[in-house]
């Protein structure tokens, strides 16, 4: 599942979607509340998603986990077995990437738009403290492969315990 950030446009992750697709990875992108096709027309940022208004943050937020939960599940009934395990790997894989390259992210953003990221003088440290703690990454990964095997659990015994002449009876 490709969830694209904030303010992405409707066709931004398209090409993503697509280079993931000829590595033999199905991709489905979701676009969130009051973004992109579901923004008011009045909006040209996905202001609704994030606001003053607390209750339209709350919502926006509710529906956001809502339709992801359904993406899920949807992909599930499809077949897709891995999707917490290819998750996983790569929020793990990307994790370390970038927690690896943190400072010359930092020094290359800084260059790009001329601006001091992270100023000494307000936020006391001269380059970005990064450290990856094998123990805590392997605890977050185990959890997380852990969580997806349960979150499987549920669904799988409920459709053991179904009896299928009945419910093939109503279709």
């Amino acid at each position: 599942m490709v969830l694209p950030h904030w303010n992405a446009h409707a066709t931004q992750h398209n090409s993503l979607c697509a280079g993931l697709a000829k590595l033999g990875i199905s991709t489905l992108r979701l676009s969130l509340p009051y973004h992109d096709y579901r923004m008011p027309a009045e909006l040209q940022r996905a202001d609704y998603a994030v606001s003053s208004n607390v209750a339209r943050t709350i919502d926006a937020t509710r529906q956001a986990v809502i339709d992801t939960r359904g993406c899920v599940d949807w992909l599930e009934q499809q077949g897709y077995e891995s999707i917490g395990v290819v998750g996983t790997a790569a929020g793990f894989g990307l994790g370390l990437l970038i927690t690896k390259n943190l400072e010359a992210i930092r020094q290359f953003l800084q260059h790009m738009l001329h601006v001091d990221l992270f100023s000494a003088e307000i936020y006391f440290f001269t380059r970005i403290p990064a450290r990856i703690d094998a123990g805590e990454v392997t605890t977050v990964v185990i959890m997380a492969l852990a969580l997806s095997f349960l979150a499987t659990l549920y669904p799988s015994w409920r459709a053991a315990r179904l009896d299928p002449v009945e419910a093939l009876r109503y279709e």
